[in-house]
């Protein structure tokens, strides 16, 4: 039988994931929270569902969409405009306990380190230091207490990609702290690969970091990514306080990472 996989947000990550699970040859069904964008998840061959994760209290507890063997829940944006984040994670929770799914996989973000001005990885304890952060760490909590399925937390780093170059990020700007900061980014291309590894493996792994194991400094980075789209340089200052450095301890034993040149990738936009 062919394997279901269901992802809660089919925005700018989740439809790239859907697409490539769909070359694969699984059953993808994906939600959006807009009527209007029904359609184009039909068009490339994904059932559509209209699904928000801010109303789930109101989502039938036998809501097809949640007739999967897989759930990937990709919806975690402007968490600071959403005070009832928790309940509506809870929600989801119940959602899923009544289901047939058997494993999960909840993309988080490495802004649950904080800037604890050291290197970080899977073992290390959460710093949130912004609401959104600690929003987070507290649904990462309330899903790895889950017993009735299998959970992975995914902390994605810095999104790059097709229509996320980061030339704009900070062009212009002058005085930015911590130019001599590491950065901690991730390829779309390796978001989508990440999650196909941990779709496909057989080995439980309950929190994973996704980051490219290649750290160039801020200053470096931006100002390199501004020279290439032809944009005003950002201004850094050259001092390394609020920072971290974000590893995996699966490293490359796990996934290969596709984008790990950082400056290649900026030189060579087909590379996307």
């Amino acid at each position: 039988m062919k394997r279901v996989v269901s992802i809660l947000g089919c925005g700018w990550y989740g439809l790239a994931l859907a697409k490539s699970l769909l070359v694969q040859g699984d059953v993808v069904k994906g939600s959006v929270t807009k009527t209007e964008k029904l359609n184009l998840l039909s068009e490339y061959g994904i059932q559509p569902f209209l699904v928000d994760l801010q109303k789930i209290s109101e989502t039938p507890k036998a809501d097809p969409f949640f007739d999967c063997d897989i759930l990937v829940i990709a919806c975690n944006v402007n968490l600071a405009k959403r005070p009832n984040y928790l309940l509506e994670i809870e929600g989801l929770i119940q959602q899923v306990r009544t289901s047939l799914i058997k494993k999960v996989l909840f993309i988080s973000s490495i802004s649950i380190y904080g800037e604890p001005g050291t290197v970080v990885d899977e073992q290390s304890l959460p710093q949130p230091n912004t609401e959104s952060a600690r929003l987070l760490s507290a649904a990462e909590a309330l899903f790895l207490a889950e017993t009735r399925f299998e959970v992975t937390i995914l902390r994605f780093g810095g999104l790059v990609g097709p229509g996320r170059m980061p030339g704009r990020f900070l062009s212009g700007k002058k005085q930015i702290p911590n130019g001599l900061a590491p950065v901690n980014l991730i390829h779309l291309k390796d978001c989508v690969g990440l999650t196909e590894a941990v779709i496909n493996s057989k080995a439980h792994i309950p929190i994973l970091n996704g980051v490219s194991p290649a750290h160039p400094t801020r200053n470096y980075f931006y100002c390199l990514a501004a020279a290439v789209e032809k944009l005003p340089a950002p201004e850094f200052i050259l001092e390394k306080n609020d920072w971290k450095e974000v590893n995996s301890r699966y490293g490359t034993n796990f996934y290969q990472y596709q984008i790990t040149d950082w400056k290649n990738w900026l030189l060579n936009p087909q590379l996307d």
